[in-house]
C-alpha cells in the first residue's frame, strides 16, 4: 500500500523538479555559447602575445584538461600551447549540413598543425562536430541518412589524421529529437570504436537542459566524456549584468549543474567542468552590482577583459566566485564580469573535490599570450618527475584557503599525504579564542580534499583554524570582510 505524501511536502517536490529541469517556451531559445562565438568571433588580441617558455622538470597530467581549439585563432598561437598540461584538444569544427550529414566546412581540419604537435606532446584530439539551434537539429536527427553519413565521415576524418576521437556540440537540440540523439550516440560509438578501437566520444552538453532534451541515464554509456558548458548562465542578450559561470548564487550555477548531472546518472568520472576563459562586457544603467542592461553584451577574450580591468578597476564577488569590473565610457556605464586566475582556481578545486574526471575550456588562444591561465593549470595538474616516479611524494598535507579574504564562504583545500585513511578534524576560532564552527570527517588516499565553509554569519575580522590530519597540524587565519 502506498502512503500519501502531503499536500504541501508534494509540492515542494514538483517545484524542485521543475527547477532543475526548467523548459523554455517557444520562441525564447536561447543561442549557445559556443554557436555565439562561431558567429562573432572575439577579439583575441594577437599583438599581445609574448614568448612563453615553460618548466621542464614537469610530469604529463593526470586529470583531464580539456580545450577547445577554434579554427580562427592563428596557428603561430598553438605555439604557446603547453601540451605537457592538456590531456585532450578539440579542433572546432567540422560544420555540418544537416540536410545531408556532410561538411558545410571543414575550415582546416586536414592540414592544421595542431595535431602533430598536440600528438607529440601526448595529447589526445578530437574533431569537433557543430550543428546549432532547434530546426537544424531537427532536421539532422530525424534523418537516418544524414546522420549515418555524418558517422561515416566522422570514421574517415578520424582515421585520415590519426586523432583520438570526437566531440559532438549539438546545441539547442529540441526535446521532440530526445530519443534520436539517444540513437545517434549510440550508433556513432559503436561505428567509431568498432574502425578506431582506442577512440573516444566526448560530447559539449549545456549548463542547463533548458527543453529536457539529454537523456543522460541513456546517453551515459555511450559517451567517454560530458564536457559541460559551465559559461553563459548570464549571456549576451541577460536583462542584467552578471557572472558568466557563477559557483554559486542566484537561481543556476555550477555547483547545481553539476550536480544535477551527477543525480541524472552520469558518472562523476564522465564529467569535465568547462570553465569560460572570456568574459561578458554590457552597457548598464547604472554602476551598481548586476545593474539591469541596455543592450547586448560583448564577448572580451581573458586577456582583453584583464587589460579593461586593469586599467577601470577589478572587484571580486565572492558569493559568485567571479572578478567584475564597472567603468564609464563616454559618461555610458558599462560592466565586466568574466573569470581570472583566483576564480578559476576555486572552480577547479570545486572540481576536483567532487571527484569529476577533470576541466576544460573555451577557449584556447583566449589568453593572448598571457601567462597567469597556464601557470594555473601547471601547478594545479601538473606531476613533478620526482612525485611521478614514486620518490619524495609529499607525506604530509599542504592547505590552501580561498577564497581569503571572503564576504560569505571559503573553501580548505588539501592535499599531499601518503596514508590510506585519516580522520580530519578542523576547528575554526574567533580573536577572543570561542569556537564558532568545528567539523571531523575521514578523508582518503592522496585525493584533494575540499572543505567549504559557509561563513557568512561568522564575526567579521581576523578568524583562526587549526586543522589535525592524523597527527599533523596545521593552522593559519582568514580574513572575513572582503567588499
Amino acid at each position: 500500500m502506498k502512503t500519501k505524501l502531503p499536500l504541501l511536502k508534494r509540492c515542494a517536490i514538483v517545484l524542485a523538479c521543475v527547477l532543475m529541469t526548467p523548459v523554455m517556451t517557444s520562441g525564447q531559445e536561447r543561442p549557445g555559447p559556443h554557436e555565439l562565438q562561431s558567429r562573432d568571433h572575439p577579439d583575441i588580441g594577437v599583438s599581445a602575445r609574448v614568448s612563453l617558455s615553460f618548466p621542464k622538470a614537469v610530469y604529463k597530467t593526470k586529470v583531464v584538461v580539456y580545450g577547445y581549439h577554434p579554427y580562427w585563432i592563428p596557428d603561430a598561437v598553438i605555439d604557446e600551447y603547453d601540451f605537457r598540461v592538456l590531456s585532450h584538444v578539440a579542433y572546432f569544427s567540422y560544420e555540418v549540413n544537416p540536410l545531408t550529414g556532410l561538411p558545410n566546412k571543414l575550415h582546416d581540419w586536414l592540414t592544421s598543425p595542431l595535431l602533430a604537435r598536440a600528438q607529440a606532446g601526448k595529447t589526445r584530439v578530437h574533431l569537433c562536430v557543430t550543428n546549432f539551434g532547434s530546426q537544424a537539429n531537427t532536421t539532422l536527427l530525424s534523418n537516418p541518412a544524414a546522420r549515418d553519413t555524418l558517422i561515416a565521415n566522422l570514421v574517415r576524418l578520424v582515421q585520415r589524421r590519426q586523432a583520438d576521437g570526437v566531440n559532438i556540440d549539438f546545441e539547442s537540440v529540441p526535446v521532440s529529437q530526445r530519443g534520436n540523439l539517444v540513437t545517434f550516440f549510440k550508433d556513432l560509438s559503436q561505428r567509431l570504436r568498432a574502425a578506431v578501437p582506442r577512440a573516444e566520444v566526448a560530447a559539449a552538453v549545456p549548463a542547463v537542459d533548458w527543453s529536457g532534451s539529454w537523456d543522460l541515464r541513456r546517453l551515459a554509456p555511450y559517451i567517454d566524456l560530458f564536457f559541460i558548458m559551465g559559461y553563459n548562465y548570464y549571456w549576451s542578450g541577460s536583462q542584467k549584468a552578471g557572472p558568466v559561470a557563477p559557483l554559486d548564487g542566484g537561481n543556476f550555477n555550477l555547483a547545481k549543474t553539476v550536480a544535477w548531472y551527477l543525480r541524472s546518472g552520469v558518472p562523476a568520472g564522465k564529467i569535465v567542468l568547462g570553465l569560460p576563459y572570456y568574459g561578458l562586457d554590457w552597457p548598464v544603467t547604472s554602476g551598481v552590482r548586476q545593474a539591469a542592461t541596455s543592450g547586448r553584451a560583448t564577448a572580451r577574450t581573458f586577456s582583453r577583459a584583464v587589460e579593461i580591468a586593469a586599467d577601470k578597476g577589478r572587484r571580486f564577488d565572492s558569493l559568485f566566485v567571479s572578478a567584475w569590473s564597472p567603468y564609464q565610457v563616454a559618461g555610458s556605464w558599462r560592466q565586466l564580469w568574466y573569470d581570472d586566475e583566483l576564480s578559476l582556481e576555486a572552480k577547479y578545486r570545486f572540481a576536483l573535490g567532487e571527484g569529476l574526471a577533470g576541466v576544460g575550456m573555451w577557449a584556447l588562444g583566449y589568453d593572448a599570450g598571457r601567462t597567469e591561465l597556464w601557470d594555473l593549470l601547471r601547478s594545479m595538474f601538473l606531476i613533478p618527475n620526482s612525485v611521478a616516479s614514486g620518490e619524495n611524494a609529499p607525506s604530509t598535507p599542504v592547505v590552501a584557503v580561498y577564497p581569503n579574504p571572503y564576504r560569505d564562504f571559503f573553501s580548505f583545500v588539501i592535499k599531499g599525504w601518503k596514508s590510506e585513511r585519516e580522520e580530519l578534524a578542523g576547528e575554526i576560532v574567533d580573536s577572543y579564542g570561542r569556537i564558532i564552527y568545528r567539523w571531523k570527517e575521514l578523508v582518503g588516499t592522496g585525493r584533494v580534499y575540499v572543505k567549504r565553509v559557509q561563513a557568512g554569519r561568522f564575526p567579521r575580522g581576523i578568524l583562526f583554524y587549526k586543522l589535525h590530519l592524523g597527527n599533523v597540524v596545521r593552522t593559519g587565519k582568514v580574513i572575513h570582510g572582503l567588499p
